[in-house]
Order: C-alpha cells, then structure tokens, then sequence
C-alpha cells in the first residue's frame, strides 16, 4: 500500500503541472478512513524552523492530528512510494558515488535532513537509498527481472570438473591449497578457459604475488600446444621464452608463431589478451573494490580472479583486530561486491597445517583455512588442490576408499607417493577436491599438470597409469 505523506504550509503555491498531478493523485491514493480498518501510516512533515521535525504516526494519531488542522491552515500533498523515488533520485543525482562529506544543504530532500542529526549529511543519503531499496514491497515482475538477470554458473573448462560444479555467479569461489601446490596455475588456466569459452566479456586478474608481466608470461606459455624442445640445461620452458623475447625480438617471433607449433603460444594467447587485465598495484581493499567497480561500469566482465587473498590490506590497519579478523572482514566485503556487481570473484587462499606428517590429502579440509580468516565461510564453492609431485603421499588416513584413476585399486590408508608420480619431467596429476559446494555435490578429480607449459588438462583414457 502506498504511504501518505502529508506536508502542511503556510502559503503554498502550485503550478499547473502540480496541479495536474494532484488531480491524478488523488484518483489513486485515498485517504485511509476509519470504516476501512487501514493500518497505513501517515508521514507528517511540520513546516521549516527551529521545530521543524518529521514525525511517524499512527492511524489513530493522524486522524486526530487532521481534525485540528482543516481548510486553509494545511496543503495535503500525497505521494505514493514511486513519487518520493522520483523526488530524491531528482535531488541526489548529482551527488557523487564517493559521498563526500562537504556537500552543500540544499541538495538535501526535505523528506531525509532531518533524520538521523549525529550523521553526516552523506550517510543520511546512503540511508534513504537502503531505504527505498528495502521498503520495495514483493512483487513477481521483480521476482522475473532479477532471475533474469542473475547468470547461470560458469564452467571451469575441464570437463571432468564441470560434470560435478559451476563457478558460482554474485559469488566467491576459492581456490585453497599448501603452497607451491598450483594456486595461481589453476586461476591462470580457469583465466584461458573462460575467455576462449565466453569471446565477448572481459577477465580481470589482480596479482598480489608476481609482477604483471610474469603472469602475462605464464599466460603466453600456458597458451602453448608444446614444449620448446632445444633448451639449455635446467632451462625451464617459461625461461625459453624470455631468452626468445629477449634475443628474437617481436617481429621475428610474430612470424615464428604462424608457423612452428613451439611458438604456438604467442599466436594463441593475443587472440584473447584485449580481454585479459592484470593488475599488480598491490591495492588495498578499498582501493580494490573500487577497481572492479570501475571495470564493472565500463566494460562486459565475465570473472575477476584475486590472487592471493592473504596479501590484501585493509585501507586503514585495526589495531583492535587481529590480521585473522581483518582477513575475515576483507572476504565479507568481496562476497557483498561479487552480489553487487552480479560477477564471481575466484580468489586463492593458502592451506596451513601444524601437524607434521599428515598426508595433503587429508590438509584439504576448511578448517585449515583458519590463517586466512576462514574466507570458506564467505564462499559458495571451495576447490582444494594437491600436486602429487610435490606431495609424499598419496591417498588418505581419513578415507578408507581412495580411489585414483592411475591407480589399480582403492587405497585403505595413505601410502608413500609413487616414484613415477614424483619424478615425471613431462607431467604429474593435480588433484582437484570440492571441500564445499553451497549448490552442488562435494566431489574430487583428478587432472593432467603439464609441468614445463603449466598447462592444466582433462585426463586422456590410461594416461600415466602406474
């Protein structure tokens, strides 16, 4: 039901236009009488001065309050909710997005200045737009835009992933592991996968680990088909190409990519870098939201990827909270932005673990997320990772029913990790754990880590089966 507002004055002129729109009002909103039981609540505006005030009253009080003040003594003005949307979005629109606290009176409604007095005049303007926003009755039309608007989840690009869980959109997804298990190789992948998956949007990527054009780097090789196969001793495949950037140069190497599939990565990854950002300003939270904001108003985004959660600052340190706290607090920010902005935010969290010899299967569980906040408990979907070449063991003390797709049987307990697993120079197994999943099952499996290119795939049928 709309609400009444009514507005006494002195003098009160009205123009043509609204008188026109008085007459249309009063067709639509009539006055609540006492036959009709309403319950409606009635805003009475008493006129400016020093006891100028807003005051809410009841039904009862209002019928009263309209006795002794008739005929010429009051102007009743009605509105309905659409009318005082109108009004403050006409009044506010020139106020900018930071809401500086150095703004003028005048751009203040009548409806909201008085309100709240210990607030500045800019949280008295974010309080009227919450309102508005949650005063919205239900309605179905709303209920139908917002499913539409809302985007399905997003696949992950590997097929044997994507059959179990989606990237969530409006949502955090993490990306947990011990460290040097493949974070950022994962998020670099998941970052090719969607591009070439979804052509028209933009991808942000915010490294707080590397500099920008090492991630661009890992990008072009990971973008590759095959290894360089002349590369001096303990040269590792991404040490080839800055060697080739730095003796070939840019037009040689154009022309090597159109023709020798070893510098296919080049050609492959600037058919999709427009639609690649990376950022490496190391921005504070602050800074960081209104980053992705901006990137969100300008251009089509598909996914912002953050890596790694732990390094992000508050804008000003709480001496009064610990950096678990803070962590928690900056992960409830993000999870609120990835809702506002309707976009999934992929952020990467270390595992940590003071048990000393417990298998990395087993340190795939929340609870060891504890250093960085507890982010878990923010996100929709956690993905929990295990390099076997870089783990002593393989399967689990917890589950009695390892089963890996390189292995001929289950595993009862966890065993010593397999040579052939530890010292493959082409390619090792990077296990992928859902440890929890708001909108789907928690399951696991097992991918192809293509060491030298980083290159994450589906597993071929028998592929480095032990």
């Amino acid at each position: 039901m709309d609400e009444t507002i009514l507005k006494p004055s002195e003098e009160t002129v009205l123009s043509s236009s609204d008188e026109t729109r008085l007459s249309n009002n009063d067709e639509k909103n009539e006055m609540p009488t006492e036959e009709t039981g309403s319950d409606q609540t009635t805003l009475i505006t008493i006129p400016e001065g020093e006891d100028s005030q807003e005051t809410i009253l009841s039904p009862d009080t209002t019928d009263k309050e309209n006795e002794s003040t008739t005929g010429e003594d009051r102007t009743s003005i009605l509105f309905g909710i659409s009318d005082i949307q109108q009004k403050l979005d006409s009044e506010i629109a020139n106020i900018p997005d930071e809401y500086e606290e150095q703004i003028e009176p005048e751009q203040m409604s009548h409806l909201i200045k008085d309100h709240y007095p210990s607030r500045t005049e800019a949280e008295k303007i974010r309080v009227n737009r919450n309102f508005l926003k949650d005063a919205e009755p239900f309605r179905l039309e709303l209920l139908l835009e917002n499913i539409k608007k809302s985007q399905e989840g997003l696949p992950t690009g590997f097929k044997s992933l994507d059959q179990f869980v989606a990237i969530p959109a409006n949502s955090l997804t993490l990306v947990a592991s011990r460290p040097k298990h493949g974070k950022t190789c994962f998020m670099l992948n998941l970052l090719l996968n969607m591009c070439r998956m979804f052509p028209g949007k933009r991808f942000l990527f915010y490294t707080y680990e590397e500099p920008k054009w090492d991630v661009f780097l890992k990008l072009i090789n990971i973008s590759g088909a095959k290894q360089f196969t002349q590369r001096e001793t303990r040269q590792s495949n991404l040490e080839r190409w800055e060697y080739e950037f730095n003796h070939r140069g840019i037009a040689p190497l154009k022309e090597k990519a159109n023709e020798d599939m070893e510098y296919f990565g080049l050609k492959n990854f600037l058919e999709i870098a427009g639609k690649v950002h990376v950022i490496d300003s190391n921005q504070n939270c602050i800074e960081l939201i209104d980053s992705i904001r901006a990137f969100g108003k300008t251009f089509d985004m598909g996914a912002v990827f953050i890596d790694s959660l732990p390094k992000i600052r508050l804008e000003n340190e709480k001496r009064t909270m610990d950096r678990r706290q803070q962590l928690q607090e900056i992960s409830d920010n993000l999870r609120k932005l990835a809702a506002e902005i309707r976009l999934p935010l992929i952020l990467s969290a270390p595992l940590t673990t003071t048990t000393k010899g417990t298998p990395e299967y087993d340190d795939l569980a929340e609870e060891n997320l504890a250093e960085s906040g507890r982010p878990d408990q923010n996100a929709n979907l956690v993905i929990g990772l295990q390099n076997y070449a870089r783990s002593k063991f393989i399967g689990s003390n917890m589950n009695n029913n390892f089963k890996s797709n390189f292995l001929d049987d289950p595993l009862k307990k966890a065993e010593p990790m397999p040579d052939n697993f530890k010292d493959m120079v082409q390619k090792t197994i990077l296990l992928a754990k859902v440890m929890a999943n708001k909108n789907g099952p928690e399951t696991e499996t097992e991918l192809i880590f293509h060491k030298q290119l980083l290159k994450i795939t589906d597993p071929q049928a028998d592929a480095l089966k032990a």
